[in-house]
């Protein structure tokens, strides 16, 4: 599985995830037009990168989600994240989770769908 993680994240998660052997790209690291991109330009390119996006902007990327359904668009999954789970800034929380959902079984596709992340 492959991960962009928002800007919400530090991009430290994604370096120390890189480290662990997973391939996460945090959009900090990608420079302003991934950075600053809209939400939906977001998941244009993490869509065409085939990775799925890890956020912490529930309600567009929900939007964003029904709408690329009824468009019959596809893209590698959204992983939403709250913070009365995981409190934002919470690094090792993160990053916690985050590799507990790359270890899964490869079998695990988040293709065209939606799941929030567990601490």
């Amino acid at each position: 599985m492959r991960l962009l993680l928002d800007a919400h994240f530090d991009p430290a998660v994604a370096r120390t995830l890189r480290e662990r052997g997973h391939d996460v790209m945090a959009a900090v690291d990608l420079g302003p037009e991934v950075y600053q991109a809209s939400d939906a330009e977001l998941l244009e390119f993490a869509a065409a990168e085939s990775r799925a996006l890890v956020t912490r902007n529930v309600r567009d990327f929900v939007l964003l989600h029904a709408e690329w359904l009824a468009q019959e668009r596809s893209h590698a999954g959204i992983i939403l994240v709250h913070t009365r789970t995981i409190p934002q800034g919470e690094r090792g929380a993160e990053i916690r989770a985050l590799e507990r959902l790359l270890r899964k079984p490869p079998a695990v596709d988040l293709a065209d769908s939606v799941i929030w992340l567990r601490p």
